[in-house]
């Protein structure tokens, strides 16, 4: 299968560094029997509200193109606010459904009034009028995919199904764990007996630690700490490897990286996304991570 072309819409604001991220991994691998989604832009925002996410869609696609959303999210809701970043006034599965149902009666003309707030759903006046205005946009685009990267949400089909339908995508995606995001510094480690010493002891994904490669040379190993002021992103300062070989295969085997050069460590520092299933964290050039999302 060829891939898909998409574009990006990210929540900087809540995931600083992400719009670098799909710069160096422009790609988002979906559920089997799909294509994967090259990313051909990203879109980042400040503060993504369903009004700013919604406003950026109708301007930035194209007809036929696949859209991926990175923000934060569960099974019941997309958690952005819908005109106040800052809010908790999250977007439910009714909510989406809701705007379903308003543009269908807009376009058969059973609605005529573009405000949809006097209807139950709380934004005012010309701001409502412009998000009804912008669906319709969006609509008319036919998306080919609409990929959530937001955590849980495939544990929601109504969700899903309320955001396929608000936005007219033709099929839907979204991951069935956390999504995990944050910053890798990595170091060598020369004593390689040492190191070999640690990798004995540890188990990928037991206690926060991870482990990737198996030949000498091509081993490393990184921690995982939970940010503590939120179950989403993780940080960590520094990981180990034995090589930058090891560096380079898994930047470009299992996260995705592109690596310039070859086998050079181009980017000691750099961003990591993953789904953090409680067991392990799964990254993109995982065999698990495709398994791990709903798609409809």
């Amino acid at each position: 299968m060829s891939d898909d072309s998409a574009v990006a819409f990210v929540d900087v604001g809540q995931f600083p560094g992400i719009d670098e991220y799909f710069r160096l991994v422009p790609f988002v691998f979906l559920a089997p029997l799909r294509p994967r989604l090259r990313i051909k832009k990203v879109v980042p925002l400040e503060a993504m509200t369903l009004t700013s996410l919604v406003d950026a869609m109708s301007m930035e696609l194209t007809p036929g193109q696949s859209a991926v959303i990175y923000s934060h999210g569960s099974a019941d809701a997309l958690r952005i606010g819908r005109t106040n970043s800052l809010g908790k006034d999250y977007v439910t599965a009714s909510d989406f459904n809701y705007l379903a149902n308003y543009v269908a009666g807009i376009k058969n003309k059973t609605i005529r009034n573009l405000n949809p707030s006097h209807s139950g759903f709380h934004i005012d006046g010309s701001v409502g009028a412009a998000l009804i205005d912008n669906l319709i946009s969006i609509q008319k685009l036919q998306i080919d995919h609409l990929c959530v990267l937001a955590c849980n949400t495939g544990n929601g089909d109504q969700l899903l199904y309320g955001m396929k339908r608000a936005f007219g995508a033709r099929s839907i995606s979204g991951p069935k764990f956390q999504c995990a995001f944050g910053q890798i510094q990595f170091g060598l480690f020369n004593n390689q007996e040492e190191f070999g010493g640690m990798l004995a002891k540890i188990k990928h994904g037991i206690g926060g630690w991870h482990t990737y490669g198996t030949t000498p040379g091509r081993r490393l190993v990184f921690h995982r700490v939970v940010n503590p002021k939120s179950s989403f992103t993780f940080t960590r300062n520094d990981s180990w490897a034995e090589s930058a070989f090891a560096v380079a295969d898994f930047q470009r085997d299992i996260c995705g990286h592109h690596v310039p050069g070859g086998y050079v460590q181009e980017r000691p520092l750099f961003y990591l996304h993953g789904l953090e299933t409680k067991v392990k964290m799964v990254l993109p050039g995982e065999a698990d991570y495709q398994r791990h999302f709903s798609l409809l």
